[in-house]
C-alpha cells in the first residue's frame, strides 16, 4: 500500500484527496493488474527462488572473500551505493571483519577514472577479491573495460576467474 505523509507540508491533504483521489485509483488498480499478469517483472525479483541461492551463495563465501566489488558505471551503480547506505551505513567498510559479522567490504567503481581504478585495485587483495560485474546489455563499454582491467590482474596471479567473477546481464 502506498501511503504519503503531508506533515508539515504545504499543500492541503483535503486538496490532494479531492483532486487526485479517481487518478490515484485508476493508477493503484492498473498496476495490480499488470501485477497479476507478470506484466511488471522488477516487482518480483524472486519468482524464480533467485534471491534463496543468492543468500545461501553469500553464506557459503562470506569467510572466502574479504572485498566485493562491483563493476557497474554511471547512475545505475548509484543505486547499489544507495541500498548500501541505507542498509549499512556510509563507513561500514572501515570496522573489524567481527563487527561486519565477517561479511566483506562493498567497494562499487562506477567509472572509468584510471586514478580510481588503480587505487582500489591497491588496496584490494585479489586473491580474496569477488568481482560482480553488471550490465543489462552485456556490451556497455566502461563497465566491459572495468572487467578487463581486473580479469588480467586475476590472470597475472594465476587465479581461476570463474571463483572471481560473477557477471549479471539481463
Amino acid at each position: 500500500m502506498i501511503d504519503i505523509d503531508l506533515w508539515n507540508n504545504s499543500i492541503q491533504e483535503q486538496y490532494l484527496e479531492k483532486q487526485y483521489s479517481s487518478q490515484t485509483k485508476n493508477a493503484i488498480t492498473h498496476i495490480n493488474k499488470k501485477y497479476q499478469t507478470w506484466a511488471l517483472d522488477f516487482l518480483d525479483v524472486d519468482k524464480n527462488n533467485e534471491c534463496g541461492r543468492i543468500l545461501e551463495y553469500v553464506e557459503n563465501n562470506k569467510y572466502i572473500f574479504e572485498s566485493v566489488v562491483v563493476l557497474w558505471i554511471w547512475g545505475s551503480a548509484l543505486w547499489t551505493k544507495a541500498i548500501f547506505q541505507v542498509l549499512k551505513w556510509k563507513y561500514y567498510n572501515e570496522l573489524q571483519e567481527e563487527k561486519r559479522g565477517w561479511y566483506p567490504k562493498l567497494y562499487v567503481l562506477d567509472n572509468v577514472d584510471p586514478i580510481e581504478i588503480k587505487n582500489l585495485n591497491d588496496i584490494l587483495n585479489l586473491e580474496k577479491t569477488l568481482f560482480i560485474v553488471i550490465s543489462k546489455s552485456g556490451t556497455t563499454i566502461e563497465t566491459l573495460s572495468q572487467y578487463k582491467f581486473f580479469v588480467s590482474k586475476i590472470k597475472e596471479r594465476a587465479l581461476d576467474i570463474k571463483k572471481h567473477f560473477i557477471i549479471i546481464t539481463w
